[in-house]
């Protein structure tokens, strides 16, 4: 009984942290880019083409995009 209990509150943990993962990157869609490498108007251009003066990666996966213009 203990452990079914134990494996529902981690499940609902998991769902809930990979739901504000997603939301995250629509925020980050809808932000503008003031980067002066590449000089797009918004991130979502960035992401698309894979722009590697702002895009934040870990191994092969896109995770963000850096609005830093000291980068």
């Amino acid at each position: 009984m203990i452990m079914g209990v134990s494996m529902i509150v981690l499940w609902l943990y998991l769902n809930a942290r990979t739901k504000k993962q997603k939301d995250n990157k629509g925020s980050v869609i809808k932000q503008a880019c003031i980067c002066t490498i590449c000089k797009h108007e918004e991130s979502k251009i960035c992401l698309q083409q894979k722009c590697a003066c702002c895009i934040i990666m870990k191994e092969d996966t896109i995770i963000g995009h850096s609005n830093n213009p000291l980068q």
